[in-house]
């Protein structure tokens, strides 16, 4: 059926072929380019961007589109003339007004839902890039995509598929009516330019996709797991797409297909429910020609381009879990060798193989990039040496190890920056059970034993005035804590004593005490102890579990959480035969750990070094230190650092609304201490001579810091609790979250027994209900109606 009033692509889709650009359909009521039939309807073009790139549209495609009621768009890059588009997505003024000082003043906008698009001009080779800034939850939010070749921009006078209004223009100029090469010219390094001003926000680069390779025949390739996944559980994500007139039917779902009119032109409420959503196919059985995959009708449904699709259906069937951050992956036993669900009993994987395994494959999303924990120096040695001798090697938690081993290496005696900033950190390792936390901690105590005679490590302190007491002792030392929720639980009860209290107040004091001098206010058996530029480290770990069983907002309040880098492995690694004996810490490590530790040692010119005191010999008198070395940083790197400080007040600002948000206050300050750190693991052999923080140390530090408050800022939004009955709801919400789906009581209960009584259950979810945080769903069956529970947006 045609059309009786001139469609958008009517309007002014022959004048923008005219001008020089590729100009293309779009499927009415999506964003999705398609071409008409002659009955009416439409089909999706799945290669619109390989045809756009080979020639401009021709008159009699032109005259046929233009006959229908079709959107326009425009194929962005090459396929136009080298026509760029900025989507700016963001209505918050100081971000817009950072974006638009960076980019050239253009004559030519359109808008739809929000923020603008400007159109500019570039070259062949311009990268398409995205740019995300941290959200009001701590989420990456998107604000700006720069797009080029491959890709489409939607055009005015095409209607809006979200807001049902035409997209309009917004600059004097229109696109229909000026030539690409009347656009201004935009430069291939603007998006450098951009990120640089975006930096105050928090803008942070997001790791480089790796190269695209060619798949084997039957090899199993993301697209086609997701679709796998998708077909195996429908329930998981058919409902989220909100097709018209959903209903449930034999075993799967039918809905009406509304990205295509009527072939008998009826009004929408009068369509049948031709779109047949089956466990063993997607039909729309008056288009029998093309079948749908599930990737296939998320973007006709929802008018997503393949990535959107992909990000969107990955998300709800467990192929990772896009940006929704959740810090309790299932819970995992091992029993003779063999993997199981602890919850469902579901066997996961079978006995550990002897050949060698691949080190350490992170596939889930939310785990940092395993191309960013390549650290040069001693560190990254380090790190080396203990992924090579563990059973289940994990890079994230042996970098870790070794910046905490470094730094003790160096404590008391180097210090950078302006405030001075020591080399002690604390950090916060978190995997399932048995995931391979253990052998991290053991290689620091081998490193540090084969370096000092006197030991540099301890376990827990259990009381304030033992900490006083050690950290008199040996004021250099790094706690290493195998399960460190113990301490939090001690520390956030009510009932704490005097002691345990005072414990967190004293872990608070050292962290931020490296220049200062602590004095103790337990009461210990040495009377009066002082203890001038103390270096205390902490390394512990826990399950996730463990870990957000006792958040308490006071441990946020008083500060104790604020200062832990806190570090989350979510992809589970296989255990495979370690390639080195760990028992056997190489020579070469040693020899590096013990001149780093040393640097100070050598007597001076013309010295007597039978005179000649040695300042790591030194290095535990409570009261006199060693000689203090500040190490400097380049102008780049004191660039990144005082923008992670303007962030820091940022978020401080931030924090009198949402007190989440002073988990970042101390985000700089970690920022630098890591940087000190891998740059000094660098200038080993030098004894630190010309020993500098470069901006490749800071921007590496700066990585993992952002990354890791981003994570533990959204585990607190989902797991921190005042209370039982708190604690219990957002057990319950978690558990929904996770699933994707609606579950029914027994479902829930079944995952939370030995949590959580029956009657508590019943009434988290009434209060759930009652709070509109989940909504009933009731299904008749032939005997009792069927009650499932799922979220509210």
């Amino acid at each position: 059926m045609l059309a009786s009033t001139p469609g958008p692509y009517a309007q002014i889709g022959a004048r923008l072929v005219e001008r020089g650009y590729a100009a293309l359909p779009i499927m009415p009521g999506t964003k999705r380019p398609g071409v008409p039939l002659g009955d009416g309807s439409f089909i999706g073009l799945d290669d619109w961007a390989a045809r756009a790139a080979a020639r401009l549209p021709l008159d009699i495609e032109i005259d046929r589109w233009s006959a229908s009621p079709a959107g326009v768009c425009v194929a962005l890059g090459n396929a136009s003339s080298g026509v760029i588009a900025a989507d700016i997505d963001t209505d918050v003024p100081e971000i817009r007004d950072a974006i638009l000082a960076v980019l050239p003043p253009s004559l030519t906008g359109k808008a739809g839902q929000k923020g603008e698009t400007l159109f500019y001009r570039g070259s062949p080779s311009f990268p398409s890039r995205s740019f995300n800034l941290p959200g009001p939850d701590g989420r990456p939010t998107r604000v700006l995509d720069m797009l080029g070749s491959g890709k489409q921009t939607v055009l005015p006078p095409t209607v809006h598929p979200d807001t049902g209004h035409p997209y309009r223009w917004t600059r004097p100029e229109t696109l229909d009516g000026i030539d690409p090469a009347d656009l201004p010219w935009i430069d291939d390094d603007i998006g450098e330019r951009i990120a640089e001003a975006l930096k105050p926000f928090g803008y942070a680069p997001e790791p480089e996709r790796p190269q695209r390779r060619e798949v084997a025949e039957g090899e199993e390739t993301p697209h086609r797991r997701v679709n796998n996944l998708a077909m195996a559980d429908l329930g998981a994500w058919v409902p989220d797409l909100g097709l018209y007139r959903l209903r449930r039917r034999g075993g799967g779902y039918v809905a009406v297909p509304t990205w295509r009119p009527s072939h008998t032109g009826r009004a929408l409420e009068k369509r049948g429910l031709n779109l047949k959503i089956h466990p063993q196919g997607i039909r729309d059985f008056h288009d029998l020609e093309r079948p749908y995959t599930p990737l296939d009708l998320v973007m006709a449904a929802r008018g997503d381009e393949l990535d959107q699709a992909f990000e969107w259906l990955a998300a709800r069937v467990g192929f990772g879990e896009g940006i929704d951050l959740d810090l309790q992956p299932r819970q995992v036993e091992e029993r003779d060798g063999v993997l199981f669900d602890a919850e469902t009993g579901e066997v996961l994987d079978a006995p550990a193989r002897a050949e060698p395994q691949p080190t350490d494959a992170a596939g889930d999303p939310r785990d940092f990039p395993l191309a960013d924990l390549q650290v040069s120096g001693l560190v990254g040695e380090i790190a080396d040496w203990i992924e090579a001798t563990s059973p289940k090697p994990i890079r994230l938690f042996a970098v870790a190890a070794a910046l905490l081993t470094v730094g003790t290496l160096i404590g008391r005696r180097v210090y950078c920056g302006m405030p001075r900033s020591g080399a002690h950190l604390y950090a916060l390792t978190i995997a399932g059970t048995g995931a391979g936390k253990e052998r991290p901690q053991e290689a620091m105590r081998q490193i540090l034993d084969a370096v000092s005679s006197t030991r540099l490590h301890s376990g827990a302190s259990s009381s304030a005035a033992s900490l006083a007491m050690r950290l008199a002792e040996r004021p250099v030392q790094v706690q290493i804590i195998d399960e460190v929720d113990k301490v939090l639980a001690r520390s956030g009860n009510r009932n704490a004593n005097a002691q345990e209290r005072e414990l967190v107040q004293d872990y608070c004091t050292l962290w931020g005490r490296g220049m200062g001098t602590f004095i103790p206010n337990s009461t210990t058996t040495r009377g009066d102890i002082f203890i001038h530029r103390p270096c205390l480290s902490f390394f512990g770990a826990t399950n996730f579990v463990s870990f957000y069983e006792h958040m308490k907002a006071k441990l946020l309040a008083n500060g104790f959480l604020n200062r832990f880098l806190v570090l989350p492995r979510f992809e589970r690694v296989r255990a495979r035969r370690p390639r080195l004996a760990e028992e056997i810490v190489p020579a070469s490590i040693i020899a590096a750990a013990k001149r780093l530790f040393e640097f100070q040692d050598a007597p001076p010119a013309g010295a007597d070094p039978r005179r000649h005191i040695a300042p790591s010999t030194t290095l535990h008198d409570p009261v006199r230190p060693p000689e203090m070395r500040v190490i400097e940083m380049t102008p780049e790197a004191q660039a990144i650092y005082d923008a992670c400080r303007e962030r820091d007040e940022r978020m401080l600002e931030r924090a009198d609304k949402d007190p989440l948000f002073e988990a970042w206050v101390r985000g700089a300050e970690m920022t630098k201490r890591i940087a000190l750190i891998v740059a000094c693991g660098r200038y080993v052999d030098s004894d630190l001579a010309g020993a500098v923080v470069d901006e490749a140390d800071m921007r590496f530090a700066a990585r993992l810091v952002d990354w890791s408050l981003g994570l533990f800022v959204s585990g607190l939004r989902e797991n921190m609790a005042e209370n039982d009955h708190q604690a219990n709801a957002k057990l319950v919400l978690g558990h929904l979250r996770k699933s994707n789906r609606a579950m029914t009581r027994t479902e829930l209960y079944r995952r939370v027994d030995a949590r959580m009584h029956s009657r508590d259950l019943d009434a988290v979810i009434g209060y759930l209900k009652t709070s509109a945080q989940i909504e009933e769903l009731e299904e008749q069956t032939t005997g009792r109606p069927k009650r499932s529970y799922r979220l509210l947006p």
